[in-house]
């Protein structure tokens, strides 16, 4: 079989609502004609509940914990200031949480947080088994408008030579919100070719918009997965909150090769779950 230029993973479910992105009319598919010898593969698979495991009350609080948990390491890892006004609202999650002790939500919810996990990592590997020089990750509510510019800049991008790189390709928060526009400062050496003018940002450190279009170099594809399989399954994180536990890990250890993380400004890609 011939290696593809580029692995396109597409991550949905069968009650998904955004089931068009499954078929040929979605992005994923798509891009996929746009990017010249490129392969897709879309999931729609609950790896988790074909597994037949049940999760207990304790396994939803202590999920509901270390994703909170996460979010103070996580604004650490970022250098950000955490002033009065962000301890305050961090104050009031955790006032949210503790009520949860009185009235446990369902296990639906973490359920579906694994299913969607095993589905990211399960595409993952199969980018890493195509051999295909990047892996671009896609969750079934992406969407752009211009798919034609997303292809021809995103070539670009995965020509320009980056190894250990990750690139964040959608809008789904502003550099401001995330608390990560001290990082971010204009990237050397690569630029965007599509017909939309949009800036290529690179972090100072590691970061993470949300998973919904992330494109990963082979090689920081192998590191991720590589961390992720050390990982417990429990407590359950979100896949965006274990790929940002994952990002400090790799950050603190001085024998990886340095980790290149862009991001695009304008986004190319929409995500449509948060309009």
């Amino acid at each position: 079989m011939t290696t593809p230029s580029l692995f396109i993973g597409v991550v949905s479910h069968p009650a998904s609502r955004f089931v068009a992105n499954q078929g040929p009319a979605g992005l994923g598919a798509t891009l996929s004609t746009w990017v010249p010898g490129s392969r897709l593969e879309v999931c729609v698979r609950n790896f988790f509940d074909e597994s037949g495991k049940e999760l207990d009350e304790r396994s939803v609080q202590a999920a509901l914990t270390a994703e909170l948990a996460g979010e103070l390491r996580w604004a650490r890892h970022l250098e950000r200031r955490l002033e009065l006004r962000w301890w305050a609202m961090y104050a009031a999650r955790w006032i949210k949480r503790l009520s949860k002790r009185l009235k446990s939500p369902g296990s639906g919810v973490v359920r579906r947080l694994l299913n969607i996990e095993r589905s990211h990592l399960h595409l993952l590997q199969m980018g890493l088994e195509s051999g295909a020089p990047w892996v671009l990750i896609l969750e079934d509510d992406a969407m752009s408008d211009d798919v034609q510019d997303l292809a021809v800049g995103l070539i670009a991008l995965m020509d320009s030579g980056k190894t250990d790189a990750f690139i964040n390709l959608s809008d789904s928060f502003s550099p401001r919100a995330l608390g990560i526009a001290h990082l971010l400062d204009a990237a050397q050496g690569v630029s965007w070719l599509g017909r939309v003018p949009r800036a290529i940002l690179e972090s100072r450190l590691p970061a993470t918009n949300t998973v919904c279009a992330i494109a990963y170099s082979r090689s920081m594809a192998a590191l991720l997965l590589d961390y992720f399989d050390s990982m417990p399954e429990k407590p359950v994180l979100p896949i965006d909150w274990k790929l940002n536990e994952a990002l400090m890990s790799l950050a603190r250890k001085s024998h990886e090769s340095e980790l290149t993380c862009m991001f695009v400004e304008p986004a190319p890609i929409v995500q449509m779950s948060m309009k």
